[in-house]
């Protein structure tokens, strides 16, 4: 086999396999090891079931995968520009530089704009891409209230929050969690009462996360019986809202009620933290 041209090479019966592919066709890494078997005097780990090289089928099914990603690449990139609308966008709210930059919002297929693969169409026809024209996904709405909660903006947190919806993203428990927290913060009761209204509307309400939420924006803005309520309607407490409602109470200057929750979360063997000491 010495000296044997990539011609006459794929004419040998272990290499007819890749004829038709055309020398053209082959990715360089095998073309490489094809030119090497070449200059060898023996092709050795013939594989018994097809009588192909076993150490050039591994490359070549890597050759493969490889450029078969790449038609994929520029088909979803395709697939993206028909229509940004069913795609998510996670450009801004990345806390892992290797998350996904869009995501599909039913197929799951993901995108990153500044990957080496990407056709070299794409940059150009970004940057030209309407503001707006991809949704963001709940998750990166979430991001962004939480961000403005975060540094006290609370006014602008419930802004977005009434945005996403505008625009037609549902708020998940997360959201409204955030949502709640705001209306804590600003001592905004009613603003937190339409959010319950929606919680109910949406099927939240029994979910002990939210419910813990708008128990602890009830206590905070003094509307003990709505806590109250909220409290009672919980059916598996956890600690956080033992110590949101004990909370309430020592703010509503009901000590006595704070005193008799505190030793029924005792006789339920519900452990105190720190943070119950501090309530207390």
């Amino acid at each position: 086999m010495r000296g044997l041209s990539m011609e006459a090479l794929m004419d040998l019966p272990e290499f007819g396999w890749m004829k038709r592919l055309g020398e053209s066709h082959l990715p360089c890494a095998l073309s490489r090891q094809l030119l090497l078997a070449s200059n060898s005097d023996r092709v050795s780990g013939i594989c018994q079931s097809c009588q192909r090289p076993k150490h050039l089928i591994l490359e070549f099914q890597k050759a493969q995968l490889y450029t078969g990603k790449e038609r994929n690449m520029e088909e979803l990139w395709q697939q993206f520009f028909s229509d940004p609308s069913q795609w998510w966008d996670h450009r801004f709210d990345k806390r892992n530089p290797n998350y996904p930059d869009f995501k599909h919002k039913h197929t799951k297929d993901v995108l990153w704009v500044d990957r080496r693969s990407n056709p070299h169409w794409v940059q150009t026809k970004l940057s030209s891409l309407a503001e707006g024209a991809v949704p963001r996904s709940v998750f990166s709405w979430n991001s962004i209230i939480g961000q403005h909660i975060k540094n006290g903006q609370y006014k602008k947190a419930m802004e977005l929050f009434e945005q996403m919806q505008l625009k037609g993203v549902k708020p998940d428990k997360f959201t409204f969690a955030r949502a709640l927290n705001a209306c804590a913060r600003m001592v905004a009761v009613e603003g937190g009462r339409l959010i319950h209204e929606q919680l109910i509307a949406g099927g939240f309400q029994s979910d002990v996360f939210v419910a813990s939420a708008l128990l602890d924006m009830y206590a905070k803005c003094g509307s003990i019986r709505d806590a109250e309520s909220v409290f009672m309607n919980i059916r598996h407490r956890d600690l956080v809202c033992w110590n949101a409602m004990i909370l309430g109470y020592v703010k509503c200057g009901v000590s006595e009620k704070a005193l008799k929750l505190y030793r029924q979360m005792q006789l339920e063997r519900v452990l105190p933290d720190t943070s119950t000491f501090v309530v207390y």
